[in-house]
């Protein structure tokens, strides 16, 4: 039923098209912010808070790249991990569990509830996958 034009990767992509399009107006409106406040220091010199949003961006465009590669469910969990090893979160087996089961709940939610087929990957087809 959801096998349009708009395809399995569609909501995956437009998920991270909106989370580029927000973290960049967010980088975009703390530099303008910091022009504005008049603090004249190295303007181009990025702040930690500045940076913060440019790294969201580079996950997001990190799972743009890996997703066709991996898979869906591998580059979704991954994705879960990096962001909340980004955001503080220590790296050990609860968040790679969690990561794991996230990914798993979300492809089972979209492949056998919605039956749309999430993407496998080229790594997985070459496997024999």
């Amino acid at each position: 039923m959801l096998s349009d034009e708009f395809g399995a990767d569609g909501l995956p992509r437009g998920l991270a098209l909106l989370l580029f399009a927000v973290s960049t107006l967010i980088a975009l409106r703390a530099l303008w912010a910091r022009r504005k406040s008049g603090v004249r220091d190295e303007f181009h010199t990025l702040g930690k808070s500045d940076t913060r949003a440019f790294g969201i961006i580079a996950l997001g465009f990190g799972y743009v790249l890996a997703a066709p590669h991996l898979g869906y469910p591998v580059t979704a969990a991954l994705l879960v991990f990096a962001t909340a090893l980004y955001y503080g979160a220590r790296a050990s087996v609860t968040l790679a569990l969690v990561s794991a089961g996230g990914a798993l709940f979300l492809w089972w939610m979209f492949a056998r509830m919605l039956s749309v087929s999430m993407p496998a990957g080229t790594m997985w087809r070459m496997l024999g996958g």
